[in-house]
């Protein structure tokens, strides 16, 4: 669990106890909060959000902000596990 300041607001950066990764991985994520900045306040509570990293995948993010700013990450989806589809569904 790691704490951050943005906007005046105390938050906390969690990882789900499912997630399984290694410190590189979290410090790399943590980097990436200051790129995403001041955009994590106009989510509502309940929200999720995704985040591209050239190395690790898709970051699935989700935002509480009762009682606690809180952002979890829940899961990292690595590039060889997207898939996209052949039909365009418009």
């Amino acid at each position: 669990m790691f704490r951050f300041s943005m906007e005046g607001n105390q938050w906390i950066l969690r990882f789900s106890q499912q997630l399984e990764i290694g410190d590189e991985e979290k410090n790399r994520i943590i980097e990436h909060m200051n790129t995403v900045g001041e955009n994590i306040t106009g989510f509502s509570h309940g929200d999720s959000f995704l985040l591209f990293d050239e190395q690790l995948g898709v970051i699935v993010f989700m935002v509480e902000k009762i009682p606690s700013f809180i952002l979890t990450v829940l899961t990292i989806i690595p590039e060889e596990h997207w898939f996209n589809s052949p039909n365009n569904l418009n």
